[in-house]
Formats: C-alpha cells, sequence, structure tokens
C-alpha cells in the first residue's frame, strides 16, 4: 500500500525490477547507437565571422 496518489512510477520501477529478475528482455527499450558527428568546429567558426548558410 502506498500513501500516495502517485504511486506509478513506483509501481514502474517494481515491474522493471521484477521483469530484470525474471529476464524478460523484450520489456526494457532497446539501446540505440552512437551517431557519428561531422566536425563542429567548421560552425562555430562561420558563426564568429558572420556567415550564415540559408
Amino acid at each position: 500500500m502506498l500513501n500516495s496518489n502517485e504511486a506509478e512510477p513506483f509501481i514502474e520501477d517494481i515491474m522493471l525490477a521484477i521483469a530484470q529478475e525474471y529476464q524478460c528482455t523484450e520489456v526494457f527499450p532497446k539501446e540505440k547507437g552512437v551517431i557519428e558527428l561531422v566536425d563542429v568546429t567548421v560552425y562555430t567558426v562561420m558563426y564568429t565571422i558572420g556567415i550564415f548558410l540559408a
């Protein structure tokens, strides 16, 4: 029993702990891959000297 009307986050944590214990991997969100970014120094130089792309 919880003394709160906002018990949803607590219940969700309990359900995720049970799923982890019983190795129910479909419950958890899939991990996302790493995204490679371009060299941002090009954009910072363009911004500092006032060159803007439309």
